[in-house]
């Protein structure tokens, strides 16, 4: 990874697929993945009254509260982030996905030289999951059993939830991390 001066720590490290990949092989690693698990699905017709039409996620401080809007025409989800659209720094763009899958998890120290009170938030297990797209929501669990094997969200009867086609961004939060719909 490397550092930028341009943004404060921890959001100034960054890394690459090459990177990574280099890594992976100099400590014994696999760079090939876990075969593709999530399912997908076509878009839904939007709903002519979409529940909720956005959603607010308090992180750490007013600066990084998350605003997600449903945005019908393009059946996706805006992103705004400290009460601003959050754009992309390249492109200058508002970032959109088509999904954003909300999940709770535990949360513990971890040490960081960096970034004194760092957070480690556990990826494997399982914990309440919500799934937004298509101008609805649907509530579930998502699980991961071991770090090899493949995350998976599902919903109350325990079936795979399918993802619309296009990008899908995770929120992963702290149990009890205030998620609120206006």
């Amino acid at each position: 990874f490397w550092r930028v001066t341009t943004r404060a720590a921890p959001h100034n490290e960054y890394t690459s697929t090459t990177l990574l990949r280099a890594y992976a092989d100099n400590h014994g690693g696999s760079t090939t993945g876990s075969p593709t698990t999530l399912p997908h699905k076509g878009d839904a017709s939007p709903p002519s009254n979409p529940s909720p039409r956005s959603f607010t996620i308090q992180f750490s401080s007013a600066d990084y509260t998350v605003q997600w809007r449903y945005d019908a025409g393009t059946n996706s989800y805006l992103r705004f982030m400290g009460g601003s659209p959050h754009n992309d720094a390249l492109t200058g763009r508002q970032l959109r996905a088509k999904n954003v899958v909300v999940m709770d998890t535990t949360e513990s120290a971890a040490y960081d030289p960096y970034t004194p009170g760092s957070i480690h938030l556990a990826t494997e297990g399982q914990g309440r999951a919500v799934v937004y797209q298509d101008g609805r929501t649907v509530v579930g669990t998502w699980q991961k059993g071991s770090v090899s094997a493949p995350l998976q969200w599902l919903d109350s009867s325990g079936r795979p939830i399918p993802l619309n086609r296009g990008l899908t961004w995770v929120e992963v939060v702290p149990q009890g991390t205030p998620v609120t719909t206006p």
